[in-house]
């Protein structure tokens, strides 16, 4: 084999691999922002002490509970009064009666993987705390995991509300 036939070889494979090694240099997707949960409730992403906070910021009222509600109840609901959603499920009773609105969900920490973040997760359709993790799926979704005793998950895939640029 000469000279010639071996760089036009290593120029091929380059040009084949280059893709690849573009995709992994790529900066991660930042996960900062508002993200719409499968209830249609908003959480909103920011830095805080800990690394990365979840925050409830608009919580929603299933169709069936909203049209059970008075003409003033949906004007509360609709202005997101914080005495409309109390954390009633708490298993602390203590924190029942403290309002969704503004709570903080999650606290995650970044991974040796840029993409995943684990941390703790409050559910407050059950009123627990579970370890979990957040993984990045795309630049607009996120998949929400928390376990029990690691075996028992549930995951939510989440959706920004207001797509990255």
């Amino acid at each position: 084999m000469n000279i010639r036939a071996i760089r036009f070889g290593l120029a091929l494979l380059s040009a084949a691999l280059a893709p690849g090694l573009a995709v992994a240099a790529a900066a991660p997707v930042s996960i900062l922002g508002v993200w719409l949960t499968n209830d249609n409730s908003e959480v909103t992403i920011a830095a805080c002490p800990e690394e990365y906070c979840g925050v409830l910021t608009r919580v929603a009222k299933s169709p069936a509970d909203y049209a059970k509600l008075s003409p003033a109840d949906k004007k509360a609901v609709d202005a997101q009064v914080p005495a409309m959603f109390p954390d009633s499920k708490n298993k602390d009773a203590a924190l029942r009666t403290r309002s969704l609105v503004g709570l903080k969900m999650f606290v995650v920490h970044t991974t040796k993987n840029p993409t995943v973040f684990e941390g703790t997760l409050y559910n407050p359709q059950d009123g627990g705390t579970y370890d979990g993790n957040l993984q990045v799926e795309g630049p607009d979704k996120i998949l929400l995991s928390g376990c029990m005793f690691k075996v028992l998950c549930k995951s939510q895939e989440w959706t920004r509300v207001t797509p990255a640029k």
